[in-house]
């Protein structure tokens, strides 16, 4: 529960800086009684209507701690999720997605000096196909 708690309290937080929260509020017949994942539901639509957030994962809220913080950076900084990813130093979510093994062949191509395009089509491909 308290992974939404914290959830919720970073779109309130980008809310209030960009000037949404009375609007926000304004959504809800019933602020008080609202339900947390509501509240997330609404607030996100918001961000999103006023080009604040560019894409989110739609889904429940990562388990993994690098993917929230990847989302609160995107909040604090008004980034896109690339960009933040860049930040934090992750690979992009396509890569991401692939496995353990498709992130240390990024970071090893990326770390070499290959571009993140290249080492990108490099983790895709499945790396080091050239093997004894």
């Amino acid at each position: 529960m308290s992974d939404k708690n914290t959830q919720l309290n970073h779109i309130v937080e980008a809310l209030r800086r960009y000037g949404k929260y009375d609007y926000f509020k304004s959504q809800f017949t019933n602020f008080n009684e609202a339900t947390v994942e509501a509240k997330i539901n609404r607030g996100v639509t918001i961000l999103k209507a006023a080009g604040i957030l560019e894409s989110i994962n739609e889904s429940a809220p990562s388990e993994n701690p690098r993917e929230l913080q990847v989302t609160t950076t995107m909040l604090q900084s008004n980034l896109s999720e690339a960009d933040a990813r860049r930040v934090l130093d992750l690979p992009p979510i396509e890569v991401a997605q692939l496995g353990r093994r498709a992130v240390a062949e990024y970071t090893f191509a990326r770390k070499c000096g290959i571009s993140e395009s290249d080492a990108t089509v490099i983790a895709k491909l499945g790396g080091s196909q050239y093997r004894r």
